[in-house]
């Protein structure tokens, strides 16, 4: 199964059934000036949705997961 793990103001969210490059696109068409909202899990377990407000100048990491051991090409990218 693969998720993604997101750092975003020192709290760690999850954002499952995607990859990196989709969560990726997703925070660039924000930072374009379409939806600023991503939607995530927060918590562990069964967790709860959240969404995150994503602005120029806020800092998020996207680290790409998959339970087949496989690695995203790019592991993680600060928005500055």
């Amino acid at each position: 199964m693969k998720r993604v793990r997101i750092v975003y103001s020192g709290r760690e969210f999850t954002v499952p059934g995607t990859d990196g490059p989709t969560v990726r696109a997703a925070v660039d068409a924000a930072l374009a000036g379409g939806d600023p909202w991503l939607p995530v899990v927060s918590g562990m377990g069964r967790g709860a949705d959240a969404l995150l407000l994503i602005t120029p100048g806020t800092p998020i990491a996207v680290i790409d997961e998959s339970s087949d051991g496989d690695e995203g090409t790019e592991g993680s990218r600060h928005i500055a």
